[in-house]
């Protein structure tokens, strides 16, 4: 199988946000493959992006966050939980365990939220194995 494994790469930047706009004729199937695709990796985990033309740095998941929000966001799939389940079940397992216990999702908001709300501090420690 195909997989896109979301990297520092796949964020706009200044040089390359009109390459990042929304491809005309782009179908729904086509964003939630996309969605599908687009992984976090452990590897990931720790490190920082500068995102967007503000310059701003983000930790690695909350860059994955903002990415999926996008895709979500123009599949038009942000008030339901469509592929919810099975994009959170790929994330790392220090990302699933940082999510609040117990926790059903009723949207993709809510979701993306909760994994871009999970501290530096507690990945940093998770994973220096504490």
């Amino acid at each position: 199988t195909l997989e896109k494994v979301f990297s520092s790469d796949s964020l706009p930047s200044e040089e390359n946000a009109a390459a990042a706009a929304p491809v005309v004729g782009k179908t729904r199937a086509d964003y939630e493959r996309e969605i599908l695709e687009t992984k976090l990796t452990v590897e990931m985990l720790g490190k920082t992006k500068i995102v967007g033309g503000s310059g701003r740095e983000v930790e690695m998941h909350v860059a994955w966050a903002e990415e999926m929000e996008r895709l979500v966001l123009e599949a038009r799939l942000e008030s339901g939980t469509m592929y919810l389940r099975e994009v959170r079940d790929g994330l790392p397992g220090i990302v699933r365990d940082g999510l609040p216990v117990g926790e059903e999702y009723e949207s993709w908001m809510g979701f993306l939220d909760a994994v871009k709300g999970i501290s530096a501090t507690y990945i940093k420690e998770k994973m220096e194995g504490g």
